[in-house]
């Protein structure tokens, strides 16, 4: 049996021990009440401020009304709503894909299709730092796991290469990290699975909607929508909802619909929460101003940090490695007590001796915000 009190105390000496912040909401996306003081967020992943958008509230009130609170089921009972069926319609034709699948969240969906996509037969080679969910997917999965170094495609090639795989070569990866910031070489990519005949999974949590002349993520940036045999996004981030979704080919996703553990037995997403996914996908392609202004922001943070910061990802995740867990909390008061909200990342979340505070940029963010932020970031670094 594990010792509470003594495990918690282990992580006070290693300040690794995590609490909640509660936040109280304003208007504003990038603005909250944490205790008791209004503070600029430099740490959501709302990268378009669509969670404060009142298309998506008011197409959840208007569901609400029309098929109550809850879905009273997992999807193969009573949960199939007519609002479920539409999101994954939509999903199809947006991302013109053959087939889609909604999940609960992106960690539910990571450790629910990797198991089911994959047997003993099979191998899954893995990004050495992909987010803990695929890592915990892996995990699940009865495929032999091999790990290749970040975004090392040479790595890659020659570890499938060594490998005497009887079955299927996945290759599971990220396409924007999210606690480096640092993009996926997609083409990199596809020309080892396509050399090597294996086939590639993609986690587009941190990219849908931020990329892409319609916001469709990596695949629509590179021009290679069919080249990914199935890829998971979530409605959480950039799209300001809850929840998330699997696309590929018709006998994949059923497939899942059969075998993903997470899909059979968990009650559906709400009807509320289904509306206001919908709606977002719905909009996706017109939000064109929403990402010119993200990645303006983007631009002008490496621009007011460039002589202090070396090596600034493109992007809106810019962590800031400081080091040690002690150093990493400091930094994140230190911004607090200035009027900033960032949180300090440490492991194991990251590596030992890798402890950051991890800033995002938002669209919501005005110029003002950013010069003061970058102003106070200079003088603590």
């Amino acid at each position: 049996m594990v010792d509470t009190t003594k495990r918690l105390l282990e992580l006070d000496d290693s300040d690794r021990r995590r609490t909640l912040s509660v936040r109280v909401s304003h208007p504003s996306s990038v603005l909250g009440t944490i205790e008791g003081k209004v503070v600029v967020l430099f740490c959501s992943n709302d990268y378009l401020g669509l969670s404060r958008d009142r298309r998506l509230s008011e197409a959840a009130r208007a569901r609400i009304e029309e098929e109550g609170t809850g879905s009273t089921g997992s999807r193969l009972i009573t949960g199939t709503l007519t609002s479920h069926n539409s999101l994954e319609v939509q999903l199809r034709t947006t991302f013109n894909r053959p087939a889609a699948i909604i999940f609960n969240s992106g960690y539910q969906a990571n450790i629910s299709i990797l198991p089911a996509i994959t047997d003993e037969d099979d191998v899954i080679f893995s990004d050495e730092l992909n987010h803990a969910s695929i890592v915990d997917g892996c995990r699940l999965a009865r495929a032999k796991k091999i790990r290749f170094r970040h975004n090392d495609f040479e790595d890659l090639e020659k570890k499938i290469q060594a490998d005497r795989c009887t079955g299927d070569r996945w290759i599971a990866v990220e396409s924007l990290h999210s606690m480096d910031g640092d993009w996926l070489l997609l083409p990199e990519l596809l020309g080892v699975a396509r050399r090597r005949g294996a086939k590639v999974y993609i986690d587009q949590a941190h990219s849908i909607g931020i990329v892409g002349e319609q916001g469709l993520g990596v695949e629509e940036l590179h021009n290679c929508q069919k080249a990914i045999d199935l890829w998971i996004g979530t409605f959480g981030k950039a799209l300001g909802s809850f929840g998330a979704f699997a696309v590929g080919t018709e006998p994949d996703i059923a497939w899942l619909i059969n075998r993903a553990r997470g899909f059979i037995y968990t009650t559906a997403l709400p009807p509320a929460v289904i509306a206001a996914n919908l709606a977002s996908i719905e909009l996706l392609p017109e939000l064109s101003y929403e990402r010119k202004k993200l990645w303006a922001n983007c631009r002008y943070f490496r621009e007011q940090m460039k002589d202090h910061w070396t090596n600034l990802p493109v992007g809106p995740i810019f962590p800031r490695i400081v080091g040690d867990e002690r150093a990493a909390l400091q930094l994140k008061e230190k911004l607090f007590d200035r009027g900033f909200f960032v949180q300090a990342i440490r492991p194991p979340t990251v590596p030992v001796g890798t402890s950051r505070i991890r800033i995002t940029l938002s669209a919501d963010h005005e110029p003002g915000q950013i010069d003061a932020f970058c102003d106070a970031l200079q003088r603590l670094m």
